[in-house]
């Protein structure tokens, strides 16, 4: 995209292009002129960083998103082995009775 159509489209939008051609342009130019081209580049990227993010994410895909994170992370947990009685509570079966004095 060109920077003219960046620049009306929006903010967000020339800053990043802007920001792209800058970067070309300190890789291009001669090596006594890129400290101000760099500096620019800078301030354009701490511009962008400081813009509020107006992407708004959608609910449901978020949360789709959150539950497949949930379920890679549980298949990566060893489960227990039958007859394995971790996590369960110990003590053995109740008499029904009282103490054993």
């Amino acid at each position: 995209m060109e920077l003219t159509e960046a620049v009306a489209k929006g903010r967000r939008e020339g800053l990043t292009v802007l920001r792209d051609v800058l970067a070309t342009s300190v890789g291009l130019a001669d090596p006594d002129r890129r400290a101000p081209l760099a500096k620019q580049l800078a301030e354009v990227m701490r511009e962008l960083d400081s813009l509020p993010n107006t992407e708004a994410g959608n609910p449901v895909d978020d949360l789709k998103a959150k539950r497949a994170k949930r379920r890679a992370a549980s298949t990566d947990k060893p489960r227990p082995v039958s007859g394995d009685k971790r996590g369960t509570r110990s003590g053995g079966a109740r008499s029904g009775g009282g103490s054993a004095s």
